[in-house]
Protein backbone atom coordinates (compact mmCIF):
# COMPACT_ATOMS: atom_id res chain seq x y z
CA UNK A 1 0.00 0.00 0.00
CA UNK A 2 1.28 3.20 -0.89
CA UNK A 3 0.57 6.07 0.85
CA UNK A 4 1.44 9.50 1.21
CA UNK A 5 -0.58 13.42 1.83
CA UNK A 6 -1.44 15.07 -1.34
CA UNK A 7 1.27 15.90 -3.30
CA UNK A 8 4.01 13.90 -1.65
CA UNK A 9 5.22 12.05 -4.33
CA UNK A 10 3.71 8.88 -4.73
CA UNK A 11 3.44 8.70 -7.84
CA UNK A 12 6.59 9.79 -8.81
CA UNK A 13 7.70 6.30 -7.21
CA UNK A 14 5.28 4.38 -8.48
CA UNK A 15 6.95 5.02 -11.60
CA UNK A 16 10.22 4.65 -10.38
CA UNK A 17 9.17 1.08 -8.69
CA UNK A 18 7.73 0.17 -12.07
CA UNK A 19 10.81 1.29 -13.89
CA UNK A 20 13.13 -0.75 -11.81
CA UNK A 21 10.62 -3.90 -10.72
CA UNK A 22 12.25 -6.54 -13.02
CA UNK A 23 15.76 -5.84 -12.44
CA UNK A 24 14.32 -6.45 -8.82
CA UNK A 25 12.86 -9.88 -9.27
CA UNK A 26 9.30 -8.15 -9.83
CA UNK A 27 8.24 -9.14 -13.29
CA UNK A 28 4.54 -9.30 -12.61
CA UNK A 29 3.30 -6.20 -11.11
CA UNK A 30 -0.23 -4.95 -11.30
CA UNK A 31 -1.55 -1.15 -9.89
CA UNK A 32 -4.70 -0.06 -8.42
CA UNK A 33 -4.83 3.52 -8.42
CA UNK A 34 -7.37 5.42 -5.93
CA UNK A 35 -8.37 9.05 -6.53
CA UNK A 36 -10.54 11.50 -4.69
CA UNK A 37 -13.06 13.06 -6.79
CA UNK A 38 -14.68 12.09 -10.04
CA UNK A 39 -11.66 12.76 -12.41
CA UNK A 40 -8.57 10.51 -12.37
CA UNK A 41 -5.38 12.14 -13.14
CA UNK A 42 -2.66 10.31 -11.53
CA UNK A 43 -3.66 7.59 -13.56
CA UNK A 44 -2.99 9.42 -16.63
CA UNK A 45 1.09 10.04 -15.38
CA UNK A 46 1.69 6.33 -15.20
CA UNK A 47 3.75 4.46 -17.49
CA UNK A 48 3.47 0.67 -18.02
CA UNK A 49 1.51 -1.70 -15.66
CA UNK A 50 -1.33 0.15 -14.84
CA UNK A 51 -4.71 -2.02 -14.33
CA UNK A 52 -7.32 -0.23 -12.37
CA UNK A 53 -8.39 2.82 -11.51
CA UNK A 54 -10.89 3.59 -8.49
CA UNK A 55 -11.91 7.35 -8.71
CA UNK A 56 -15.00 8.88 -7.46
CA UNK A 57 -14.54 8.83 -3.52
CA UNK A 58 -11.11 7.44 -1.35
CA UNK A 59 -11.83 3.61 -0.70
CA UNK A 60 -10.92 3.98 3.32
CA UNK A 61 -13.95 5.50 3.75
CA UNK A 62 -16.18 4.33 0.28
CA UNK A 63 -19.36 1.94 0.85
CA UNK A 64 -18.92 -1.38 -1.44
CA UNK A 65 -16.71 -3.50 -2.50
CA UNK A 66 -14.43 -1.21 -4.59
CA UNK A 67 -11.54 -2.42 -3.56
CA UNK A 68 -12.06 -6.05 -3.12
CA UNK A 69 -13.63 -6.12 -6.76
CA UNK A 70 -10.35 -4.04 -8.63
CA UNK A 71 -8.13 -7.10 -6.44
CA UNK A 72 -10.26 -9.43 -7.83
CA UNK A 73 -10.29 -8.21 -11.39
CA UNK A 74 -6.94 -8.38 -11.77
CA UNK A 75 -6.54 -11.61 -9.85
CA UNK A 76 -8.30 -13.19 -12.83
CA UNK A 77 -6.69 -11.74 -15.57
CA UNK A 78 -3.08 -12.35 -14.38
CA UNK A 79 -3.82 -14.97 -11.32
CA UNK A 80 0.29 -15.18 -11.61
CA UNK A 81 1.02 -11.57 -10.21
CA UNK A 82 4.30 -10.88 -8.09
CA UNK A 83 2.70 -8.06 -6.44
CA UNK A 84 -0.03 -5.51 -6.50
CA UNK A 85 0.78 -1.82 -5.74
CA UNK A 86 -2.67 -0.12 -4.04
CA UNK A 87 -1.36 3.99 -4.53
CA UNK A 88 -4.00 5.87 -2.35
CA UNK A 89 -5.66 8.90 -2.66
CA UNK A 90 -3.58 11.79 -0.62
CA UNK A 91 -5.99 11.77 2.00
CA UNK A 92 -6.46 7.99 2.77
CA UNK A 93 -5.96 6.20 6.14
CA UNK A 94 -4.48 3.14 5.81
CA UNK A 95 -5.87 1.01 8.37
CA UNK A 96 -9.32 1.06 7.06
CA UNK A 97 -7.96 -0.13 3.76
CA UNK A 98 -5.75 -2.46 5.38
CA UNK A 99 -8.81 -4.20 7.27
CA UNK A 100 -10.95 -3.96 4.30
CA UNK A 101 -8.55 -6.96 2.84
CA UNK A 102 -9.15 -9.22 5.16
CA UNK A 103 -11.99 -10.89 4.06
CA UNK A 104 -12.74 -14.88 3.34
CA UNK A 105 -13.08 -14.21 -0.32
CA UNK A 106 -9.09 -12.41 -0.27
CA UNK A 107 -8.14 -14.96 2.39
CA UNK A 108 -5.34 -16.86 1.07
CA UNK A 109 -5.26 -14.82 -2.34
CA UNK A 110 -3.64 -11.17 -1.13
CA UNK A 111 -2.16 -10.09 2.06
CA UNK A 112 -0.44 -7.09 2.92
CA UNK A 113 2.87 -6.76 2.77
CA UNK A 114 3.78 -3.27 3.78
CA UNK A 115 2.30 0.33 4.49
CA UNK A 116 4.75 2.03 2.35
CA UNK A 117 4.49 6.30 3.29
CA UNK A 118 6.21 8.97 0.85
CA UNK A 119 7.03 11.85 3.13
CA UNK A 120 7.98 15.24 2.23
CA UNK A 121 9.88 16.80 4.80
CA UNK A 122 9.80 20.18 3.10
CA UNK A 123 5.81 19.98 3.53
CA UNK A 124 4.55 17.65 6.17
CA UNK A 125 5.08 20.58 8.74
CA UNK A 126 2.10 22.04 7.11
CA UNK A 127 0.41 19.56 6.19
CA UNK A 128 0.22 17.61 9.41
CA UNK A 129 -2.09 20.65 10.64
CA UNK A 130 -3.86 20.32 7.60
CA UNK A 131 -6.00 16.88 7.80
CA UNK A 132 -5.55 14.30 10.49
CA UNK A 133 -5.04 11.42 7.71
CA UNK A 134 -1.45 12.66 7.21
CA UNK A 135 -0.93 12.30 10.38
CA UNK A 136 -2.74 8.92 10.38
CA UNK A 137 -0.16 7.93 7.10
CA UNK A 138 2.90 8.11 8.98
CA UNK A 139 2.01 6.65 12.38
CA UNK A 140 1.12 3.66 10.36
CA UNK A 141 3.82 3.36 8.09
CA UNK A 142 6.00 -0.11 8.18
CA UNK A 143 7.79 2.27 5.57
CA UNK A 144 8.84 5.73 5.52
CA UNK A 145 9.92 7.06 2.19
CA UNK A 146 11.48 10.35 2.08
CA UNK A 147 10.18 12.61 -1.42
CA UNK A 148 12.27 12.43 -4.63
CA UNK A 149 12.87 16.45 -4.35
CA UNK A 150 13.89 16.28 -0.71
CA UNK A 151 15.95 12.92 -0.92
CA UNK A 152 18.73 13.69 0.70
CA UNK A 153 19.95 13.47 4.80
CA UNK A 154 19.70 17.16 5.05
CA UNK A 155 16.69 17.64 4.08
CA UNK A 156 15.60 14.57 6.41
CA UNK A 157 16.81 16.56 9.07
CA UNK A 158 14.49 18.67 8.83
CA UNK A 159 11.40 16.75 9.64
CA UNK A 160 13.14 13.82 11.77
CA UNK A 161 12.32 14.92 15.02
CA UNK A 162 8.20 15.63 14.41
CA UNK A 163 8.19 12.01 11.68
CA UNK A 164 10.23 10.21 14.69
CA UNK A 165 7.74 11.65 17.68
CA UNK A 166 4.90 9.86 15.38
CA UNK A 167 6.62 6.58 14.41
CA UNK A 168 10.59 5.78 15.70
CA UNK A 169 10.08 1.97 14.24
CA UNK A 170 8.96 2.60 10.64
CA UNK A 171 12.22 1.69 8.32
CA UNK A 172 13.31 5.13 6.56
CA UNK A 173 14.59 4.81 2.44
CA UNK A 174 15.25 7.57 1.21
CA UNK A 175 18.05 8.69 -2.11
CA UNK A 176 18.77 8.06 -5.63
CA UNK A 177 18.96 4.05 -5.28
CA UNK A 178 14.99 4.32 -3.35
CA UNK A 179 13.08 2.29 -5.31
CA UNK A 180 15.76 -0.77 -5.49
CA UNK A 181 15.99 -0.58 -1.56
CA UNK A 182 12.14 -0.69 -1.64
CA UNK A 183 12.11 -3.94 -4.02
CA UNK A 184 14.84 -5.43 -1.84
CA UNK A 185 12.80 -5.03 1.29
CA UNK A 186 9.61 -6.38 -0.27
CA UNK A 187 10.86 -9.55 -1.38
CA UNK A 188 11.07 -10.52 2.17
CA UNK A 189 8.74 -13.04 3.71
CA UNK A 190 5.61 -11.92 5.92
CA UNK A 191 4.22 -8.46 6.92
CA UNK A 192 6.58 -5.56 7.75
CA UNK A 193 4.64 -4.50 10.68
CA UNK A 194 1.42 -5.09 11.76
CA UNK A 195 -2.12 -3.67 11.27
CA UNK A 196 -3.66 -1.96 14.60
CA UNK A 197 -7.07 -3.50 15.53
CA UNK A 198 -9.68 -1.04 15.30
CA UNK A 199 -13.35 -0.80 13.41
CA UNK A 200 -13.98 3.89 13.86
CA UNK A 201 -15.67 4.79 10.80
CA UNK A 202 -13.40 7.26 8.58
CA UNK A 203 -14.49 10.32 7.21
CA UNK A 204 -12.82 13.37 5.76
CA UNK A 205 -13.06 17.06 6.27
CA UNK A 206 -12.88 17.56 2.32
CA UNK A 207 -14.12 18.74 -0.70
CA UNK A 208 -13.14 18.14 -4.02
CA UNK A 209 -13.57 20.49 -8.07
CA UNK A 210 -12.73 19.84 -11.50
CA UNK A 211 -13.30 21.65 -14.53
CA UNK A 212 -12.14 21.77 -17.89
CA UNK A 213 -8.61 24.62 -18.91
CA UNK A 214 -8.97 23.97 -22.36
CA UNK A 215 -6.68 27.05 -23.39
CA UNK A 216 -3.23 27.38 -23.52
CA UNK A 217 -0.94 29.09 -20.85
CA UNK A 218 1.92 30.80 -19.81
CA UNK A 219 3.24 27.59 -17.67
CA UNK A 220 5.45 30.56 -15.39
CA UNK A 221 2.62 32.66 -14.81
CA UNK A 222 0.26 29.74 -13.55
CA UNK A 223 2.53 28.44 -11.02
CA UNK A 224 2.67 31.83 -9.84
CA UNK A 225 -0.78 32.58 -9.96
CA UNK A 226 -1.37 28.92 -8.08
CA UNK A 227 1.10 29.38 -5.65
CA UNK A 228 -1.18 32.12 -4.12
CA UNK A 229 -4.05 30.25 -3.88
CA UNK A 230 -4.81 29.83 -0.32
CA UNK A 231 -3.57 27.71 2.50
CA UNK A 232 -7.53 25.93 2.03
CA UNK A 233 -6.41 24.51 -0.99
CA UNK A 234 -4.33 21.57 -0.42
CA UNK A 235 -3.96 20.69 -4.05
CA UNK A 236 -4.00 21.42 -7.58
CA UNK A 237 -3.17 19.15 -10.34
CA UNK A 238 -4.09 18.54 -14.17
CA UNK A 239 -2.66 18.01 -17.48
CA UNK A 240 -2.47 21.15 -19.68
CA UNK A 241 -1.68 22.63 -22.97
CA UNK A 242 1.04 24.79 -22.35
CA UNK A 243 4.05 27.20 -23.11
CA UNK A 244 7.41 27.82 -21.53
CA UNK A 245 10.19 30.18 -22.85
CA UNK A 246 12.95 27.57 -22.43
CA UNK A 247 10.88 23.92 -22.65
CA UNK A 248 9.04 25.40 -26.07
CA UNK A 249 5.27 24.24 -26.23
CA UNK A 250 3.86 20.45 -24.84
CA UNK A 251 1.36 19.36 -22.35
CA UNK A 252 2.62 20.20 -19.18
CA UNK A 253 1.34 18.21 -15.58
CA UNK A 254 0.68 20.92 -13.04
CA UNK A 255 1.03 20.30 -9.16
CA UNK A 256 0.25 22.61 -6.69
CA UNK A 257 1.29 21.27 -2.96
CA UNK A 258 0.74 23.93 -0.45
CA UNK A 259 2.14 26.99 -1.41
CA UNK A 260 5.00 24.66 -4.04
CA UNK A 261 3.51 25.17 -7.60
CA UNK A 262 5.44 23.48 -9.87
CA UNK A 263 5.39 21.84 -13.88
CA UNK A 264 6.66 19.31 -16.05
CA UNK A 265 6.66 18.40 -19.60
CA UNK A 266 4.79 15.25 -20.23
CA UNK A 267 3.11 12.48 -23.05
CA UNK A 268 0.26 12.13 -20.95
CA UNK A 269 -3.41 14.07 -22.51
CA UNK A 270 -5.07 16.74 -21.42
CA UNK A 271 -7.39 16.17 -17.94
CA UNK A 272 -9.77 18.78 -16.24
CA UNK A 273 -8.10 20.40 -13.69
CA UNK A 274 -8.59 18.61 -9.60
CA UNK A 275 -8.53 20.29 -7.11
CA UNK A 276 -9.06 19.61 -3.10
CA UNK A 277 -9.10 21.19 0.17
CA UNK A 278 -11.07 22.12 3.29
CA UNK A 279 -12.85 24.91 0.98
CA UNK A 280 -12.14 24.73 -2.38
CA UNK A 281 -13.21 28.09 -4.04
CA UNK A 282 -13.56 26.93 -8.09
CA UNK A 283 -13.83 30.46 -9.32
CA UNK A 284 -10.88 31.87 -7.71
CA UNK A 285 -8.54 28.46 -8.95
CA UNK A 286 -9.97 29.40 -12.34
CA UNK A 287 -8.58 32.62 -12.81
CA UNK A 288 -5.00 31.31 -11.79
CA UNK A 289 -5.64 29.50 -15.30
CA UNK A 290 -7.75 32.62 -17.32
CA UNK A 291 -5.08 34.98 -15.85
CA UNK A 292 -2.36 32.74 -17.38
CA UNK A 293 -4.07 31.90 -20.70
CA UNK A 294 -2.51 32.84 -23.80
CA UNK A 295 -4.81 32.67 -26.73
CA UNK A 296 -6.14 29.57 -28.93
CA UNK A 297 -4.69 26.08 -28.16
CA UNK A 298 -2.53 25.18 -30.71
Amino acid sequence: MLTGFLGSGKTTLLNELLQDRKASGFSNVAVIVNEFGDVGIDGALIGEAKQVEIPGGCICCLQGQALEDALLEILARRPFVDCIVLETTGIAEPLPIGWSLETKTLEGRVSLRAIVCVVAPALVGTMLTQSPACESQIVHASVLVASHQDSSEGHWLQCQEQVESLNSSALLVMGQNRSKELWALLSGAGPLGALAACDQPVSHKAESVNFEANGNYDMEELSDNLSELPSSIWRVKGVVNGEHYSLGAHHFAIHLVGERASYEVTNAPCTPVVAIGSKVDTLLVKECFERAQLGETP
